[in-house]
C-alpha cells in the first residue's frame, strides 16, 4: 500500500507511520530554528489512530501513526517551562508520549549529551522515550532504564540518525554572547522557506 503525504495528514497536521520518522521531521524544523537564535526547541511526539484509503481501492484501514506536536520555544540551556505545561495537560489525559527537544551549538553545551535533567526527563510517568536532536546532525534516544555509560558519567548512547543538517555558526554563550530571539513571525518565516520533505511515504 502506497499513502500519498496529503492522505496522510489528520487536523491539519502531518503524521508519519513511525515515531522515529516523526522525530526526523521536528529534528529537520527544529535545528533550523534552534539554528538562528541559540535556542532550544521541544515537542511532544505522541501515537494516534488514522483512517486511510487504500491504492487503488474504496476500502479504509485504520493504521497507527505518528505525529509531533507544536514546536515550542524555551530559553539557552533549557525548555523545562514549555514542557511542564504541556506534560500536565498529557499526563492528566493518560497519554503516553515521547519528547524531543534540541540543544544549541556554544560553548556552554555539550552537543551530544544527556543534562541530567534530560534523563529525568526520560523517567516520567507517561514518558516513553527522550529524544536529543544535537547540533551535530544527529538524534539520540533514551528510554529512562540503565544504560552504559562513559567515565565522566554521561550516557553512552549511539545515534538513531546521523544524518541532520548541521548547525556551523558556534555561539559564546558563556561570555554571555547570545543572538537575539527570533519572533514567531520569523519563525514561521523560517520554516516556510525550507526545503519540503519526501511526498510518498510507502507501507
Amino acid at each position: 500500500m502506497v499513502l500519498s503525504l496529503t492522505t496522510l495528514i489528520k487536523n491539519g497536521k502531518k503524521v508519519f507511520l513511525t515515531e522515529e520518522d516523526a522525530v526526523k521531521s521536528f529534528g529537520l524544523k527544529a535545528l533550523l530554528l534552534t539554528h538562528a537564535d541559540a535556542r532550544e526547541r521541544g515537542a511532544f511526539v505522541r501515537k494516534i489512530n488514522i483512517k486511510v484509503k487504500e491504492k487503488n481501492s474504496n476500502d479504509i484501514k485504520k493504521i497507527f501513526a505518528y505525529t509531533h506536536g507544536k514546536i515550542f520555544c524555551g530559553g539557552h540551556r533549557n525548555v523545562i517551562f514549555g514542557f511542564i505545561v504541556r506534560y500536565i495537560f498529557l499526563l492528566f489525559n493518560f497519554r503516553k508520549v515521547s519528547f524531543a527537544h534540541t540543544h544549541p551549538y556554544c560553548t556552554g553545551h555539550k552537543p551530544d549529551s544527556f543534562s541530567s535533567a534530560d534523563e529525568l526527563v526520560a523517567r516520567l510517568i507517561g514518558i516513553k522515550y527522550m529524544y536529543l536532536v544535537s547540533p551535530n546532525g544527529r538524534v539520540y534516544r533514551y528510554d529512562g532504564k540503565d544504560e552504559k555509560r562513559k567515565k565522566n558519567g554521561e550516557l553512552d548512547l549511539f545515534p538513531i540518525f546521523d544524518d541532520l543538517p548541521k548547525l556551523k555558526n558556534k555561539c559564546d554563550c558563556i561570555n554571555g554572547i547570545l543572538p537575539k530571539k527570533i519572533s514567531k513571525k520569523n519563525s514561521k518565516e523560517l520554516l516556510l522557506n525550507r526545503s519540503e520533505e519526501k511526498e510518498v511515504v510507502s507501507v
